[in-house]
Order: structure tokens, then C-alpha cells, then sequence
């Protein structure tokens, strides 16, 4: 048996679908025994950071803010730095210009909106 990388990255195709609303979609897994700060940079867009296991950290200009369960953030005009302690896999759904307009019918636009919990998004189940 092969041993286990401490930290894996990478892309999964998205489903044909939805091509017209997410880039590939991009995940993380830390798999050590110590926290990863790694950086992610998705350009002028807004994106949905899915974490399981211990919360993720994501640094913001404004502060470092945990990820929980589910997150929305931008559009990011920076790159994001983010902290994935042991045991935490990220997935994160990147959105293809104007796409979360599109699903949503809202942006997210001004410090006040920077950062936004899904489900406060639309009513019933955020993902449906």
C-alpha cells in the first residue's frame, strides 16, 4: 500500500449541465497533522467554499473567518488565502461570469455583502 499524500489538490469536471454556470470545480484535502495555508485565485468571481470536517480558515482583508459547513463569497478581487487544518477537505464551486445572478437573482456586491452564509440567500434549500 502506497502511503498517502498530506495534501492533495486539484480540478473535477463539472457536469455538462452545468457548464454555463461553474468553472471546473477545485478541491483540497489535508491529510498531515499540522494546518496548510495555501491560496487560491479565482478572478473577478464569486464562489460557494464547501468544507467538511474541522472548519476551514479563510483570510480575508477584513479578518480571518471560519467555514463551517458552507460559504459564498465575492466577487474576489484578490486572491484568497485559505488555512485547512488536519483532517479538513474543501470543495469549491466557481462561478462562470454573472452565473450567480443567474441562479440566485442577486449579487453580492460591497463589504456589507462580501461574505454570505447560502442559505440566507434565496428561500427553502439553498442548493435545490
Amino acid at each position: 500500500m502506497e502511503p498517502q499524500e498530506k495534501y492533495s489538490e486539484g480540478r473535477i469536471p463539472v457536469p455538462a449541465n452545468w457548464e454555463e454556470v461553474f468553472s471546473p470545480f477545485y478541491f483540497a484535502a489535508n491529510n498531515g497533522d499540522a494546518p496548510v495555508r495555501k491560496t487560491l485565485v479565482p478572478s473577478f468571481q464569486t464562489i460557494l467554499v464547501f468544507s467538511f470536517g474541522p472548519p476551514a480558515i479563510v483570510h480575508l482583508p477584513d479578518g480571518d473567518v471560519e467555514v463551517a459547513a458552507s460559504m459564498a463569497i465575492g466577487p474576489l478581487k484578490t486572491a484568497l488565502e485559505y488555512t485547512l487544518p488536519p483532517g479538513n477537505q474543501i470543495l469549491v464551486a466557481i462561478f462562470m461570469p454573472d452565473a450567480f445572478y443567474r441562479l440566485y437573482g442577486q449579487s453580492l456586491k460591497g463589504r456589507s455583502q462580501y461574505l454570505k452564509n447560502p442559505g440566507e440567500l434565496v428561500q427553502g434549500h439553498c442548493f435545490s
